[in-house]
C-alpha cells in the first residue's frame, strides 16, 4: 500500500485548524507529528491524520 501525505495546507482544509494550533498541538503530542520529505518540506501521513479525526470508540 502506498503512503500518501498531506500538506500543511490540506491539513488545514481537512481539519479546519489554523498553522498555529497544528504546530501547538503537534509539540503537545496532541496532533499527528509531520514526516521530513527533504531538505525544506515537510508532509503529515494522511494515515494519520484520519485516524486522528475518527471519533474515538470507547
Amino acid at each position: 500500500m502506498r503512503t500518501t501525505y498531506y500538506t500543511l495546507q490540506q491539513v488545514i482544509a481537512r481539519t479546519s485548524l489554523s498553522s498555529s494550533t497544528i504546530y501547538r498541538w503537534e509539540k503537545l503530542g496532541i496532533f499527528p507529528q509531520r514526516t521530513k520529505l527533504g531538505p525544506r518540506r515537510v508532509a503529515w501521513r494522511s494515515d494519520q491524520i484520519e485516524n486522528w479525526m475518527a471519533p474515538s470508540v470507547a
